[in-house]
């Protein structure tokens, strides 16, 4: 008898088991499957964004003068500190005439420096560090020939936890082997960023 009752009960403790796992693995599909949704809606999302920065860059283009362009509602953001922001720019060879070769763009994204040049009076930030908010993105090159379609990019810009609340004056600049860094002979343009709590 005592032998019938541990059968019995090794049964019951098996099916209870195969019950268990089985709920477990449907569980474990179900899981999946959503995470698999939930990151899907997210590139779908990300894809929607960078395509409207795309047609909102290619809008300021329509000015047959620009060369480039910083995309940024009212040349100005806040960003919260601890907080990252992404800004659209991009490039266009607009120089007439010429081989039709290829000509590089060098940029870069600068703070300027002196005393009220680029960095709010007053603020313990120096505009080397605040250059260094920039996290991707700050300088490049693009080759690009003449009618070529502007050439998108963006750069993100992010503030750590302990910035202190400034306004920040950035420089985007781009020159061709005529010009240098120091002197930017296509294009100069600013923007502000405000760093708030």
């Amino acid at each position: 008898m005592h032998s019938k009752l541990n059968k019995k009960a090794a049964i019951e403790l098996s099916i209870g088991t195969i019950v268990i796992i089985v709920l477990s693995m449907s569980m474990l599909i179900l899981g999946l499957v959503l995470i698999q949704k939930i990151f899907k809606g997210a590139g779908e999302v990300t894809d929607l964004a960078n395509q409207n920065m795309v047609d909102k860059i290619n809008k300021l283009f329509n000015d047959e003068e620009k060369r480039a362009v910083v995309y940024l509602p009212d040349s100005q953001a806040e960003i919260k500190k601890g907080q990252s922001y992404r800004i659209g720019f991009a490039i266009r060879n607009a120089n007439q005439g010429g081989t039709g070769e290829a000509q590089k763009f060098n940029y870069e994204f600068i703070v300027p420096e002196g005393a009220g040049a680029g960095v709010q009076e007053g603020c313990s930030l120096s505009a080397d560090k605040a250059s260094k908010f920039i996290q991707v993105g700050r300088s490049g090159s693009v080759s690009l020939k003449p009618g070529d379609p502007a050439t998108e990019r963006s750069i993100v810009i992010g503030t750590p936890d302990d910035s202190p609340l400034c306004t920040i004056l950035y420089e985007f600049r781009v020159w061709t082997a005529a010009g240098s860094r120091a002197n930017p002979d296509y294009h100069t343009e600013t923007f502000i960023i405000k760093v708030t709590g």
